[in-house]
């Protein structure tokens, strides 16, 4: 049996949204800059947070299932973009832990192959689109 999450979006204006998830609303826009109102985070820096949260989340888990214990993690994530075409992600993860650098690293590299955020990177996208009007 499979597990489905399902969020809500809709037009606030040209340049922003708003989304429901279980009951949480919240924002997604774009800076002035852009033509938005700056009324809360870009999609890709949702998305950017989205795969670094993951990341600390599933490492603790994976330290955890390993017997290790990860006191914190920190990531700085950066999305390099050309244009709309990302093509580079970097997370500079710092890990607060007394275990080696090579259990450090096993349990990453577990992380990015169990990361659900990592995995959905190369998922096909099904759309189903309905015209109203």
């Amino acid at each position: 049996m499979s597990d489905i999450e399902v969020v809500e979006v809709e037009t606030v204006t040209p340049k922003s949204t708003r989304a429901k998830a279980r009951h949480h609303t919240f924002t997604i826009d774009k800076p002035p800059t852009s033509g938005g109102n700056d009324k809360g985070p870009m999609a890709s820096e949702y998305f950017l947070a989205s795969l670094a949260s993951c990341h600390i989340t599933t490492a603790h888990k994976v330290a955890e299932k390993r017997q290790q214990t990860i006191e914190r993690i920190e990531i700085r994530g950066a999305l390099h973009l050309n244009g709309d075409l990302i093509e580079k992600i970097e997370l500079d993860i710092k890990v607060y832990a007394k275990m080696s650098r090579d259990e450090v690293e096993t349990v990453f590299r577990l992380t990015e192959r169990i990361c659900t955020i990592s995995r959905a990177t190369s998922v096909p996208i099904t759309r189903r689109i309905e015209l109203v009007g």
